[in-house]
């Protein structure tokens, strides 16, 4: 594989995607906001901008599948198979056009491009782009991760008392939010700040340069964390799910923690507790 080509195309599709961000929230804002979900916002320059990676995909890596957030059900239904079961085999880029598109829809300058490429399920290189700051976090699998061409590398908290932690809200709160708020309780209890941000992509780029000392979320999905979970672990830290303990970590988990090597444990201990406690019924 090219990594040198392949970072050029990514690199250059997602300060594509991220100029056309700006250049809508100067103006009037997107022009076509949906719901997918309940809480869940799909925008017209979040259609664009997935469509602007498969063409640069196509064009570029004809052999290479791209599984996107907002086609991934119909690719779904054309496979007939899991999008892990699609991953499993092959190439694939794997792609969150706008990753906090509800920031993006009120003008809150927090969002992301984040594009991975996997190898049989495997994250190999990783890319998120901030354009508000106008930062490019790269990570290749086994080359070490860096932030505008500098390398990165996690922060050094021993304890979790100390950190300060990010972690996200449901987008279908009726039935998310039962189990949430003990994982939200663990981690205001346990972390000495605990910030929602809104960019699961961006969010881990900060753990992987120590801007924040972790993160934790449940219902997050593969674009969500493919490129982020990359960075972490290229920049010397670690990430776990707390729903599948028993199994390595996949990109499809249903959860995930990222922290440091010395705070992940204690994070995984609180995690579950959380998740004890909700099952539970407390």
């Amino acid at each position: 594989m090219n990594f040198t080509e392949l970072r050029s195309v990514a690199e250059r599709v997602a300060r594509q995607v991220g100029e056309r961000m700006i250049s809508v929230q100067k103006g009037a804002g997107p022009s076509d906001v949906r719901l997918k979900a309940p809480d869940d916002l799909v925008t017209e320059v979040d259609l664009w901008a997935e469509e602007q990676v498969r063409e640069a995909v196509r064009l570029h890596f004809p052999d290479h599948l791209v599984i996107g957030e907002e086609t991934s059900s119909e690719l779904e239904i054309i496979h007939g198979k899991t999008l892990a079961e699609i991953a499993s085999n092959g190439v694939c880029w794997i792609v969150d056009p706008i990753d906090g598109t509800a920031n993006f829809v009120n003008q809150v300058p927090h969002s992301s491009i984040s594009i991975a490429v996997t190898v049989d399920g495997d994250p190999v290189f990783g890319l998120v782009y901030h354009p508000y700051l106008d930062e490019l976090f790269v990570a290749q699998k086994g080359r070490g991760a860096e932030l505008n061409g500098a390398s990165i590398r996690v922060g050094a908290k021993q304890k979790l008392a100390e950190a300060v932690m990010a972690t996200g809200f449901p987008h279908d709160r009726a039935e998310g939010w039962p189990r949430y708020k003990h994982l939200h309780e663990a981690l205001l209890t346990s972390s000495r700040k605990l910030r929602m941000l809104g960019s699961t992509a961006a969010e881990l780029c900060w753990v992987a340069c120590g801007r924040l000392d972790g993160f934790a979320e449940y219902h997050i999905k593969a674009w969500d964390v493919a490129a982020g979970v990359l960075i972490v672990r290229e920049a010397g830290g670690a990430v776990a799910s707390f729903l599948e303990r028993d199994a390595p970590y996949s990109i499809f988990a249903r959860s995930i923690l990222a922290a440091n090597n010395e705070l992940l444990p204690q994070l995984l201990t609180a995690a579950e507790q959380a998740e004890a406690q909700h099952r539970a019924g407390m």
